[in-house]
């Protein structure tokens, strides 16, 4: 039997199971209302009259019951000691020891593991991460969660669950995608699914879902209120839903990890291929935000007061959710967004490097940076401590990493600045070690990404004859060295060494200077700061040392999962729908003269193994001529929105051609 000592709140608790405490019915569903602020995507399943009801009556098996209590129960006392942490590893390891003594398929099973996964990301316990991550993926496979709307089973589904049956099922395969592609993001090195194996519907009606249905013989006023307005009220006043905003970043940061993980391997897309790929997820990131924008308007909570006049109630969930949900999706886009944009500053001499386009992406990760540090201070300004959701954080590593160049900058104005936004994350990280043990590695990370900052740049000073060259490649004549950045995307892809991790860091290498090669991460602690981050199941690696350079060699365990490419041989100009141009013949005249030269040329189509739509490539005839998806990424560089590309080169403004001409081509494309 567990022993509650005087400092764990022993009068929470009111019995035992399994000889571990239980709180007492008033406690469990005061966790059962704070669980969606704390944990949004976890509770995309939730019922709230069921769940309140199972929960506090201890319908729910005991090792759901555990589950949650391991990730939730350090919120629901007044403090938190050492004992208080072997008590919320007691609970997984027992809800995992009976869910492998649970013969059956139960989808609260996934869910009860998932619950397990977000206790593990505050506290260092990956054995019941990695044993909470298998049973939850056995059980999907054996269900074929995954396959839950695949139109050739559609019928026998349907007849074998019931609609609300067959919709929380949906809900709880997103919940599980949503933690297999966070860790996806943070190591890139396997994919349990392929995207192009995925068929499950998006989460839908989420009010209705949450509070609708038959709530049974529930006296909580304020449910019976809702249930009414899910079940009865117009559909014109009830809230938008916000969990399929969640499923779609993270469908797309997916693909974007995919793309980005293969960018710079032996086995990559070809040169146009990836610009074009480029180009596709720019423009998928913007039409989202675009999205996001309008359904998230910045709004915060009037004040903190909000979560004392209102704490326990469902009322505070209502009026908190929008923001809540819009803090976590646009922390989401910026994230992705600098994760794409870091992969245009890698240094590959197979390819020609355009400084315009490696300025543009510092400045796109730049922005996108100070954004998101802007959107994490208003949410810890405004959410008390208690409330926080902290999953998050661990995506602004990035956001650091962009911020430690600015170290090595000699302009000291701007390197105040961007130091000072370095600090101000460091602050963020500090106001969440409250709830989480994980942070300080993350912190010891990113100071050793300075360090090895540091020694470059103490070569690089050796290098003055050298750095006029590099002038082109910063956002200003001080910006020398280059800047540091996950080679494939995970700055833990690799464990064994940090070169493999990184973009080049010297000057002489960078610029092709064979003769001056210094091997900036010789006898660098990587090793022992890799080791110490694989405490963390966030930041797990699962690369061996020894199967690196097989890994890195084959194709077939690092697919694209994006299906099939219809590749031109010949030009055809895109429109910002995907189509073709001639596909687009329908269209008034007037439009279809701008593209009238590119229509006559003959196209020749041929397949190969990727799919993205009606969307083609060609490759350079010559030096002079590049595709519209590079000419896309070059108005980028100089500012000019990514639409430019469905432009004839004739039309382009003068600040476009003049900035085309300083790249070295003496003609304009395609004219």
């Amino acid at each position: 039997m567990y022993e509650i000592s005087k400092d764990s709140n022993p009068e929470i608790f009111n019995d035992f199971k399994y000889g571990l405490p239980i709180p007492n019915n008033s406690k469990l569903k005061e966790l059962c209302l704070i669980l969606p602020h704390i944990y949004p995507t976890l509770v995309i399943p939730m019922r709230f009259s069921e769940f309140i009801d199972k929960l506090t009556k201890r319908k729910y098996p005991y090792y759901f019951i555990f589950a949650v209590l391991a990730a939730g129960i350090k919120r629901i006392k007044t403090s938190r000691t050492q004992q208080d942490k072997a008590l919320e590893t007691l609970y997984a390891q027992k809800s995992l020891e009976l869910m492998k003594l649970d013969k059956s398929f139960d989808p609260l099973i996934i869910w009860a593991c998932c619950f397990i996964l977000g206790y593990s990301i505050d506290i260092t316990d990956l054995k019941s991460n990695n044993a909470a991550t298998d049973i939850a993926t056995r059980v999907v496979k054996i269900t074929r969660l995954y396959h839950l709307d695949i139109k050739n089973k559609a019928e026998d589904v349907i007849q074998k669950y019931t609609e609300d049956e067959l919709e929380f099922r949906r809900r709880i395969w997103w919940i599980y995608y949503d933690h297999i592609t966070s860790y996806f993001l943070f190591n890139g090195n396997s994919s349990i699914f392929q995207q192009r194996d995925i068929a499950v519907n998006p989460p839908r009606n989420d009010f209705k879902w949450r509070y609708g249905g038959d709530i049974g013989e529930c006296n909580d006023k304020e449910l019976k209120s809702l249930n009414y307005k899910a079940d009865y009220g117009p559909e014109s006043d009830l809230p938008q839903d916000y969990h399929y905003s969640l499923v779609n970043i993270s469908s797309l940061s997916k693909n974007i990890v995919v793309f980005v993980t293969k960018r710079w391997r032996k086995d990559r897309l070809n040169e146009d291929q990836t610009n074009l790929r480029l180009v596709l997820y720019i423009n998928k990131l913007q039409k989202f935000k675009d999205e996001i924008d309008e359904i998230f308007e910045e709004k915060l909570p009037k004040t903190q007061d909000i979560y004392i006049r209102h704490k326990g109630t469902i009322k505070l969930i209502l009026d908190t959710e929008r923001y809540l949900l819009g803090y976590i999706i646009k922390n989401s886009y910026y994230n992705t967004l600098i994760y794409l944009y870091q992969s245009e500053l890698i240094r590959d001499f197979n390819i020609k490097l355009h400084p315009g386009r490696v300025k543009a992406a510092k400045l796109q990760c730049i922005n996108a940076s100070v954004e998101q540090m802007n959107l994490i201070e208003s949410y810890i300004k405004y959410v008390p401590t208690n409330y926080q959701e902290h999953t998050s954080i661990f995506r602004t590593i990035y956001t650091s990493i962009t911020f430690s160049n600015f170290f090595f900058i000699k302009d000291s104005a701007i390197k105040e600045k961007y130091i000072g936004y370095y600090n101000r994350m460091v602050l963020v990280y500090d106001s969440f070690q409250h709830n989480s043990d994980v942070i300080p590695t993350l912190k010891t990370f990113i100071k050793y990404i300075i360090d090895i900052k540091t020694k470059a740049n103490d070569e690089n000073k050796k290098l003055a004859y050298l750095h006029k060259h590099m002038v082109p490649f910063g956002i200003s004549e001080s910006d020398i060295d280059p800047w540091i950045a996950p080679k494939y995307g995970s700055p833990f892809h690799l464990q064994c060494c940090g070169k493999g991790n990184f973009s080049i860091l010297h000057i002489g290498e960078y610029l092709g200077e064979t003769s001056t090669k210094i091997n900036i991460f010789a006898n660098t602690n990587h090793k022992n700061a890799i080791e110490q981050l694989i405490k963390s199941p966030t930041i797990e690696i699962n690369l061996n040392k020894k199967d690196i350079n097989k890994q890195l060699g084959k194709t077939n365990e690092y697919p694209l999962d994006l299906g099939n490419i219809p590749v031109v041989k010949k030009t055809v100009l895109l429109n910002s729908n995907g189509t073709s141009s001639k596909q687009e013949s329908s269209k008034p005249k007037e439009e279809s003269n701008r593209t009238s030269k590119i229509n006559q040329t003959n196209m020749e189509f041929e397949k190969i193994s990727h799919d993205f739509g009606n969307e083609y490539i060609k490759p350079p005839e010559n030096s002079h001529t590049i595709t519209i998806a590079a000419v896309a990424v070059i108005a980028l560089s100089s500012g000019t929105n990514a639409q430019l590309y469905n432009m004839v080169p004739s039309t382009w403004p003068n600040y476009i051609i003049a900035y085309w001409n300083s790249l070295g081509y003496n003609q304009l494309p395609y004219n």
